[in-house]
């Protein structure tokens, strides 16, 4: 998948359009541009943290798992503070690496977005072909207000910003830790 195009001031326009018609397309491509590049910027995000937390659940459990054969192989009592510490440290975090792409949904965030990105990408077709031809996405010619208003209503449609987060993986610490509960023991 290709990168997004840097912003293009477009200067073709039908010759028949108003001036306010000519400005309202030439805004409404920059807003075209703006997302689409944003969308692009967000997918990259989502794919560079869902594979940085991968190889560090897999650093961490690797790690976990060395010091673990140095505990096991002297006995927990025998064993140097530091390497309990570390054991520890990094169990949590290969815990914490390995549920991080749940939590945030990244997988679903890098789908949503890369969708996005494309459409957008397909509307700037859309609008560049327009402009050259004065017809529509089926080759049918139309007045420029009418697909100014047809721009309007995707870019309204495609208006959303895909940022995935899962409640559910999280516990209700209120409800877990009142004091009721400490009260019976947990």
């Amino acid at each position: 998948m290709l990168p997004p195009r840097e912003p293009v001031a477009y200067t073709e326009t039908i010759a028949d359009a108003a001036p306010l018609e000519q400005e309202r397309i030439g805004d409404q491509i920059q807003e075209i541009q703006a997302r689409d590049q944003r969308h692009f910027k967000m997918m990259t995000f989502f794919y560079n943290n869902y594979y940085m937390s991968k190889l560090m659940t897999y650093g961490t459990a690797i790690v976990a798992g060395i010091c673990l054969l140095f505990i096991i192989r002297a006995g927990w009592n025998s064993t140097h503070p530091y390497v309990i510490n570390i054991f520890v440290v990094v169990s949590a975090s290969a815990i914490l690496f390995g549920n991080l792409p749940g939590l945030f949904r990244y997988e679903d965030s890098i789908v949503n977005n890369k969708q996005l990105y494309l459409n957008y990408a397909s509307l700037q077709n859309e609008v560049s072909s327009y402009l050259v031809t004065g017809q529509d996405i089926d080759g049918n010619p139309r007045e420029m207000k009418y697909f100014i208003n047809h721009i309007d209503k995707e870019l309204s449609r495609l208006n959303r910003l895909p940022i995935g987060f899962e409640r559910t993986r999280l516990l209700d610490y209120p409800t877990s830790y009142s004091s009721s509960q400490l009260d019976k023991g947990l």
